[in-house]
């Protein structure tokens, strides 16, 4: 039996130099033979199996935009992804974006936003639905333009028609998306009550988007900044394993990586940036193109910004790919251009 063998093993080897104490610890202890079988690969095979014969009846989740459909192998599996950037080039709006285009098809989105109101976000999806609507686009309507009502008795009939339009359409979108705010979803066990609870209530896969991690709050005074980001990346990975569930996540970076010196993002460039780089199934930084002598700053200023998505790493599908896109700014609208291989 095995169990004797690791008894006769412990009585020949080791029990002469532990202390009586020890050597008697040792003997109490109660060893089943069959624990560790669990661990076995062949034991694990029938359970995966069983996941490859799901996946066969769960769709992929298309971004809703082909490139970057194509550079993720297809679409959002039950992965985490990490999106980076520096502030104003789009990062919330394109997981934005992204998260109506998920919805429009029918799945469910949670978007668990520690920074902007649920308010905030639903104006920035309407003002971009107006620009995608109006056939004038000097008709289509900022987040001001929409949110602030003392403006409305200035539009025109087809100005307030576009809006309506606008509006309708987010309504339709709207039934399948789920917004937590600020203090509802602070921490992680917040997080993971959430996440749980809705997948217990209404089942199927919703693309969870986590906007932004770094805000996500200590479970101790004692926790270091990175220990803390660690925890919360990583508990955001067990629960994408757990209910198998795409896992969409916004990252700060540093300072330094979106300084004059023009350098572009790397994976050091994340922010406590040890489990991003490590759990991360894909890693994207969104940053702006520098084009016909354009550097970055002109390109700020610009009312399309030639953006970025670069793949820094991408566990399942090929490394190096950019997606390009025009970034419509004043009506927060990602515009997709021909997707490139680098070298």
């Amino acid at each position: 039996m095995l169990v004797d063998k690791y008894k006769t093993d412990f009585a020949t080897k080791v029990s002469p130099y532990l202390s009586p104490t020890s050597s008697a610890a040792y003997e109490g202890l109660q060893i089943d033979e069959k624990s560790h079988l669990r661990f076995s690969a062949k034991q694990r095979l029938k359970a995966f199996d069983e996941e490859v014969e799901r996946s066969a009846t769960n769709p992929l989740i298309s971004t809703g935009f082909k490139g970057l459909d194509d550079a993720l192998g297809g679409g959002l599996y039950p992965s985490l992804y990490t999106l980076g950037a520096m502030p104003g080039a789009g990062k919330t709006s394109l997981v934005l974006q992204t998260a109506d285009n998920v919805a429009k098809s029918g799945n469910n989105v949670l978007i668990l936003s520690l920074e902007m109101s649920a308010h905030s976000l639903m104006g920035r999806s309407i003002s971009r639905l107006t620009y995608e609507l109006a056939q004038d686009k000097s008709q289509a309507k900022t987040y001001r333009g929409i949110t602030d009502g003392r403006r409305y008795e200035q539009y025109s009939d087809e100005e307030l028609n576009l809006i309506k339009s606008a509006r309708a359409k987010y309504e339709h979108i709207a039934n399948h998306i789920y917004i937590y705010e600020g203090k509802e979803v602070r921490t992680l066990d917040s997080i993971t009550e959430v996440i749980e609870g809705f997948c217990e209530r209404e089942g199927g896969q919703p693309l969870i988007i986590v906007d932004y991690v770094q805000i996500i709050e200590a479970t101790t005074d004692r926790s270091s900044d990175k220990q803390n980001v660690d925890k919360a990346v990583y508990g955001l990975v067990d629960i994408s394993r757990k209910y198998a569930l795409p896992v969409l996540m916004v990252s700060s970076i540093n300072r330094a990586s979106y300084s004059e010196s023009e350098k572009p993002i790397g994976l050091s460039s994340f922010k406590e940036s040890g489990a991003i780089e490590f759990a991360s199934d894909a890693v994207m930084s969104l940053q702006f193109k520098v084009r016909n002598g354009l550097d970055s700053r002109t390109s700020f200023e610009r009312s399309k910004r030639d953006v970025e998505l670069v793949f820094l790493k991408n566990r399942n599908a090929s490394l190096g790919e950019v997606v390009n896109l025009k970034f419509v700014e004043q009506f927060t609208c990602f515009e997709e251009e021909t997707r490139w291989e680098t070298n």
